[in-house]
C-alpha cells in the first residue's frame, strides 16, 4: 500500500510540475503518460510483491519500488516512446514537399470530380484528393504536377511531353 500510495504522489507532482514548467510529452518523453503509468504500475507492483512475499524494511522496500519503477519508465521511453515519436516525425509530409512534386493520377479527376494523385515522396507512396485546374477530364496514368491547396485537396496540372 505504501508503494501505491508513493507512486499516486509521483504521478501528481510530475503532473503539476510538467505542466508549471511547460514540460510534457511533446518535449521529454520521460513525462509522457505512458512512462507515467507505467512507473507507477511497476512501483506498485514490485511494493506489493515484495511486501508480500519477503521480510523486507519499508525504507529498503520503496527504495527497490523507486528503483524498479524508475528503470521500467525510463526503457519504455527510450524502447518505445522515443523510436515511435522519431517514425511520426520522418514520415511527415508538408505542403511546400507536395506542391514541388510529381504525381499520377490513381483515380480519375476533371475540374468538378474529384480524383487521387499518388505521390512519392523520400521512398513513401502518398494519395491526395485532386482537382485538374482546367476542364479536361485526366485519366488513370497520367503525370502531373501540383499548383496550389484549395480546402486540402491539391489543384494539379497535366504535364506534357
Amino acid at each position: 500500500m505504501l508503494a501505491l500510495t508513493i507512486g499516486l504522489v509521483y504521478v501528481l507532482i510530475t503532473l503539476i510540475i510538467g505542466d508549471l514548467f511547460q514540460f510534457g510529452w511533446e518535449g521529454i518523453p520521460f513525462l509522457s503518460p505512458t512512462s507515467l503509468f507505467s512507473f507507477l504500475l511497476v512501483f506498485g507492483g514490485v511494493g506489493t510483491y515484495v511486501q508480500d512475499h519477503f521480510q523486507i524494511s519499508p525504507w529498503k522496500l520503496m527504495s527497490l519500488s523507486i528503483v524498479m519503477g524508475f528503470k521500467a519508465a525510463f526503457l519504455i521511453s527510450v524502447l518505445v516512446l522515443i523510436p515511435l515519436k522519431r517514425s511520426e516525425v520522418s514520415s511527415v509530409f508538408s505542403k511546400n514537399d507536395v506542391l514541388y512534386s510529381i504525381g499520377v493520377i490513381s483515380v480519375p479527376c476533371s475540374n468538378t470530380i474529384v480524383g487521387e494523385v499518388v505521390i512519392v515522396h523520400k521512398g513513401v507512396r502518398i494519395a491526395y484528393p485532386c482537382l485538374h485546374s482546367k476542364e479536361q477530364n485526366l485519366q488513370i496514368g497520367t503525370k502531373v504536377s501540383f499548383s496550389k491547396f484549395k480546402e486540402k485537396i491539391l489543384i494539379i496540372k497535366e504535364i506534357t511531353t
